[in-house]
C-alpha cells in the first residue's frame, strides 16, 4: 500500500481538524495507512496538515472540554512521551507547529 491521500480518509481528516482545532490546511500528505493490531484488515489513515488557518473550533458536546495548546512539535513529542497531553478521554491539547499558522 502507498501513501496516498484517499478522499473518503481526507474528507475526515479535513472535517475533523476545522471541528476539532478550527483550522483549515492547504497541503495534505499521508505517511500511509497502518493496522490497529496485527491481524487486523481495519487501518488507521494518518494525514499530516501543512500551511494552516485559523477558525473557530465547533465542538460537539462531548468533546466541549477539548483544549488546544500551541506548541513546537519537539515540545509535543517530548508530552506525548511523558503522558502530558492525553487524559482518561484522549488527546487534550494538538500540536500546530511554528508560528507558520496564519
Amino acid at each position: 500500500m502507498g501513501a496516498t491521500v484517499t478522499p473518503q480518509g481526507l474528507g475526515c481528516a479535513r472535517r475533523e481538524l476545522g471541528e476539532e482545532a478550527g483550522a483549515i490546511a492547504e497541503r495534505w500528505r499521508s505517511p500511509g495507512p497502518y493496522a490497529i493490531t496485527l491481524g487486523s484488515i481495519a487501518r488507521v489513515h494518518l494525514y499530516e496538515a501543512r500551511e494552516l488557518t485559523r477558525g473557530l473550533q465547533e465542538l460537539t458536546p462531548a468533546e466541549v472540554d477539548y483544549k488546544l495548546s500551541r506548541r513546537s512539535m519537539t515540545s509535543a513529542l517530548d508530552a506525548v512521551a511523558g503522558g502530558g497531553s492525553t487524559g482518561k478521554s484522549g488527546p487534550r491539547s494538538a500540536p500546530v507547529g511554528p508560528p507558520a499558522v496564519r
